[in-house]
């Protein structure tokens, strides 16, 4: 659930938001984490009002239109809200296959590409340390650097960074 923010291009919140925890990546007990964060009620009677559905899609991974948002409230709305039960439904339904996580990483990285097709070590560290505004801590950094060793020059392939992260989730905080 990390949304890359980099004060050098606003247009990764766009783009970014695929790669980092997305619903394709959620089990349901992180899904359950996203829906508490709304809910309102208790145990077997949480809900979470039909008209924030965009925003628990989006807190999951997801990048509705507004048209999708419609059409999963339509299949979802209880009385107004929905359920757990309808959340897990839904985010299911924008979980994407591992290869469109990886064009669109690969989109994303490239705004970072000076042309070579990789990424400095440096502005890999300094686009995931402003991760979601919170960053990632040492021990996060260097699971992520794990899923990608850079090369001899201090530089990670584009291409083989996207395949890494699209194949395995990245790390999520404990």
């Amino acid at each position: 659930r990390f949304v890359a923010l980099c004060p050098k291009t606003p247009t990764v919140l766009s783009v970014f938001p695929a790669c980092f925890g997305t619903a394709a990546h959620m089990d349901p007990g992180e899904i359950k984490e996203v829906f508490d964060a709304y809910a309102e009620g208790q145990g077997k009677d949480k809900t979470v009002p039909i008209d924030r559905l965009g925003e628990v899609l989006r807190s999951c991974g997801a990048a509705p239109t507004q048209r999708e948002i419609n059409q999963a409230a339509q299949q979802i709305n209880r009385g107004g809200s929905f359920d757990m039960n309808g959340l897990t439904q839904i985010a299911q339904h924008f979980a994407r296959p591992p290869q469109q996580e990886q064009q669109d990483l690969i989109q994303a990285l490239r705004l970072f590409d000076d042309g070579s097709g990789s990424i400095s070590v440096q502005e890999y560290r300094e686009i995931m340390g402003t991760a979601g505004g919170d960053g990632l801590n040492p021990q996060e950094m260097n699971e992520a650097m794990a899923l990608c060793p850079p090369d001899g020059s201090g530089r990670i392939s584009i291409q083989a960074l996207a395949q890494a992260m699209a194949v395995q989730p990245f790390p999520q905080r404990q």
